[in-house]
């Protein structure tokens, strides 16, 4: 699996581009099966709330588009046994939060939470 170093990687840009194709796949083809997009990103970049704009509400929106049954949120690294700061799982917290301002489920993906 490889995470979103930032909102402006190359490789979060591929993942907004699969999710287009896959909507589009699904729509073209009348594939209506439930669908989770993962977020895996960078906690760090992706995390304060300065990036959500470019970063999880840009994922958010795509992802919408595939009318999820939840938007599953990835942010690593965390879950460290009794080693992640106070701040760390805030902007873990916050980010998902703010993910699920979209109004659909939200899930923890392989989070040690």
């Amino acid at each position: 699996m490889r995470y979103a170093a930032s909102p402006s990687d190359p490789y979060f840009e591929v993942g907004l581009d699969m999710l287009r194709a896959t909507s589009r796949y699904m729509a073209r083809n009348g594939i209506a099966l439930p669908v989770i997009p993962v977020f895996c990103a960078r906690l760090q970049s992706f995390g304060p709330e300065k990036a959500w704009r470019e970063g999880v509400d840009r994922f958010a929106s795509v992802a919408l588009d595939l009318g999820p049954e939840a938007i599953a949120v990835c942010l690593s690294p965390a879950g460290a046994l009794n080693k992640d700061s106070y701040n760390k799982v805030f902007r873990l917290f916050a980010a998902t939060r703010r993910a699920k301002r979209t109004g659909t489920r939200v899930f923890a993906w392989r989070q040690g939470i």
